[in-house]
């Protein structure tokens, strides 16, 4: 200690505890959007600080953070939600240590959480889809199945969307819709990053989609005259105010499915199969890439690995025909 103090090095142990430094934390965190802060909230509050906040954080070590761990799978609670806890605390201690509250991060080994399993993705197959188009074409909410089918974006960036995004043949997507947790209230965030904001090309079947649904829309103002308001958004309800994609799941696309003997995918998973879509039909990886607004090539790659053996089934047959021309 008196050399370390003596080279300047001595770290002073702080008095914080687990629970004062996260509440700070999250207090001061910026570069995230409304919904990640709500989720990273709800951790803090519902997992971490009931079994680490009254301990202090100098104290803080690997086995503590593993043995809380253990407890939340005792718990019942899904490796998704244990795995997102520990990274939630890895981040936020990652901050102390760029901060020099301590020295090393405790949440940061290896071996803290079981290695998850990437659930079997759910997605529809182009004949699926094609028959879901053709079959709600006429629906009210036919058109947003389309544009969710054929463009891979994310449900909360489609509702956001409005009229003025639409340029012709492609859409531009800036935006997103979400409620906040406990709230009534509907809020427009932008994409928080900069891959996420991105330019999307409309199939025929989109455009010709969106077409019925600016005419059906003509008639719903006109309909409710001045009981509607006009916030410009592509997807509304018959009075012009937002739509909530857990509702839509629940009274229309799911019944809808049922209907069509379609597998019961989650709204989310129209943009899987939209992905599935693209990279079978031969559209290049990095392409694919920029439509969806991922961060990087390889989260793609590791999203849609399931599309992997049609790769190499494709590949082995262009090598068979290769040869054959070569004869």
């Amino acid at each position: 200690m008196e050399a370390d103090r003596d080279r300047g090095t001595l770290h002073t142990p702080t008095r914080l505890t687990v629970g004062e430094y996260l509440d700070r934390w999250l207090r001061d965190l910026t570069g995230v959007g409304g919904r990640t802060r709500e989720d990273y909230t709800n951790l803090v509050r519902r997992y971490l600080k009931p079994a680490l906040g009254t301990r202090r954080l100098a104290h803080l070590s690997p086995p503590l953070v593993r043995e809380m761990l253990a407890d939340l799978t005792k718990r019942g609670l899904a490796p998704r939600t244990v795995s997102y806890a520990r990274a939630v605390l890895r981040r936020a201690l990652n901050q102390a240590v760029s901060d020099g509250v301590i020295l090393t991060n405790p949440a940061a080994g290896h071996g803290l959480v079981p290695k998850l399993e990437r659930r079997e993705m759910q997605v529809l197959s182009a004949a699926q889809v094609h028959g879901l188009i053709t079959a709600t074409a006429d629906d009210p909410h036919g058109p947003l199945w389309t544009v969710l089918l054929t463009t891979g974006v994310r449900p909360s960036e489609a509702l956001a969307l409005r009229w003025s995004d639409l340029r012709r043949s492609e859409l531009r997507v800036t935006r997103k819709l979400r409620r906040p947790a406990n709230s009534g209230t509907w809020v427009m965030e932008d994409v928080k990053t900069a891959k996420g904001r991105r330019v999307v090309p409309l199939v025929p079947l989109a455009v010709d989609a969106l077409t019925r649904q600016r005419d059906r829309q003509a008639v719903e103002k006109l309909v409710a005259g001045d009981g509607y308001t006009d916030a410009g958004l592509v997807f509304a309800d018959p009075r012009g105010n937002p739509l909530r994609a857990d509702g839509l799941y629940k009274y229309h696309w799911q019944p809808m499915l049922t209907r069509l003997k379609l597998p019961p995918v989650r709204l989310y998973d129209a943009r899987h199969s939209a992905a599935t879509m693209f990279l079978e039909a031969g559209v290049p990886m990095k392409v694919v890439q920029d439509v969806l607004g991922h961060s990087s090539m390889a989260v793609t790659a590791d999203i849609y690995s399931h599309v992997t053996p049609a790769f190499k089934r494709q590949a082995a047959d262009a090598l068979a025909e290769y040869l054959e021309r070569a004869q």
